[in-house]
């Protein structure tokens, strides 16, 4: 196993598995909560532990769609299936069952990552290395290679997508970039990157047996790009790290920008530390360095802590949101990065980037899965559709539940 890929690993393991979202708006508590209440009805008499049997924790159902007669749709990442429920959450059927063909096919089925929905018809699907798209019966309508891989996507016509990914070959230099691609003639057109940006995370240098030395990035401190759909056909373009937010049209071309509130007084010496801790703590619980028989790994911190905080503005290497959600008018939700423990803090903007609310979500017994890249929770009207895990269950965790969204 690549021995980089091994410390990515267990970093994100510790990290995202263990739930941790680093420590952040000290001082801007919400002034209200709202709390997600289980509407009664929903998804009764589904077996959960039949319909999400191939469940192995976060990560293995993570993306959700919702078509506009109620029916929604979840991404099994595992098998290639996907569930379809009605409306009422009764599950109803799985789509198709492809499984991996012949590995000198081209037609070979690789770990589906994110979906989108177009027009109610038409499902398009990422995964590493190609986006494919079908009709709602499972037949593959149009399939096109994608040689990087895809942070999040939106299909903007039967054609064309707008994609957040990165470049990470040894032989280029590393890019994070939004691109419009043609899936015809699957070129791509990329309307914003990272490289005018400022960036100095945090990072942890090793050494090998052999004295090479590599340098790991620490999951969270990598900035993400992300690609949302605007109900008029546009899309959103930003990168976790900065509050511009770019308009684009289907073409590409940018035809607005707005800025987000940034938080302020962002405790970063802390937020780092415990990064560190749990980057190391993932190292010596989990062993993974230690499958290298023979081999001797010497862990050499290089940066512990990112730039100083000046008041009011955002440290440069670390993460502003850990999602954006656009609901079905298109107002913007921004989940930021509540302290360790607390409940999850929305920020909530028009189209045009006007802040009209910001609040806590009390989950009450569930937790939502939020997976960056992925569409889900869907916000339609006072109703919240969404995966989350019950607390203090035992076996499957893993509901889709729908919610209303209450003042508490």
């Amino acid at each position: 196993m690549n021995l980089r890929r091994i410390f990515v690993a267990a970093a994100a393991a510790a990290v995202l598995g263990g739930v941790f979202l680093p420590a952040g708006l000290k001082g801007q508590d919400p002034v209200r909560t709202m709390t997600l209440v289980p509407v009664a009805g929903f998804g009764t008499g589904v077996n959960w532990a039949k319909a999400f049997s191939d469940y192995q924790g976060r990560g293995t159902y993570k993306d959700l769609v919702r078509l506009s007669d109620g029916r929604l749709i979840v991404a099994d990442s595992r098998t290639y299936n996907f569930l379809v429920f009605n409306a009422d959450g009764r599950f109803l059927k799985k789509f198709w069952k492809q499984g991996r063909r012949d590995k000198t096919s081209l037609s070979v089925y690789g770990r589906p990552e994110w979906i989108s929905i177009l027009e109610n018809r038409l499902l398009f699907v990422s995964e590493l290395g190609r986006i494919r798209v079908f009709d709602l019966s499972g037949k593959e309508i149009r399939s096109a290679k994608v040689d990087h891989p895809v942070n999040c996507f939106e299909a903007l016509d039967e054609k064309t997508v707008a994609l957040a990914g990165w470049v990470t070959r040894k032989d280029l230099p590393i890019l994070r970039f939004v691109a419009v691609v043609d899936l015809e003639s699957e070129k791509e057109t990329v309307v914003m990157d990272m490289s005018s940006k400022e960036f100095d995370g945090p990072a942890l240098n090793y050494t090998t047996e052999d004295g090479k030395i590599v340098t790991v990035e620490l999951p969270l401190a990598t900035p993400r790009p992300f690609v949302r759909r605007l109900p008029d056909g546009r899309f959103l373009a930003g990168f976790s790290h900065w509050p511009d937010v770019e308009v684009h049209d289907i073409s590409g071309a940018k035809t607005g920008e707005f800025l987000l509130e940034t938080p302020k007084n962002i405790d970063d010496l802390a937020f780092y530390a415990e990064l560190e801790r749990r980057f190391i703590k993932a190292r010596e619980d989990i062993g993974l360095l230690r499958e290298r028989e023979g081999s001797r790994i010497v862990l050499k911190p290089r940066r512990a802590v990112g730039s100083i905080v000046a008041p009011g503005r955002l440290p440069k290497s670390l993460p502003y949101y850990y999602d954006l959600n656009v609901d079905e008018t298109g107002r913007l939700r921004v989940f930021l990065l509540p302290e360790k423990g607390k409940n999850p803090v929305v920020q909530v903007y028009t189209p045009a980037g006007e802040l009209i609310d910001r609040h806590a979500i009390d989950e009450g017994g569930y937790s939502l899965v939020l997976s960056p890249g992925a569409q889900g929770p869907v916000f339609a009207g006072e109703f919240v559709y969404a995966l989350a895990e019950k607390k203090d269950v035992k076996g499957v965790p893993l509901r889709l539940m729908k919610f209303r969204l209450v003042d508490k």
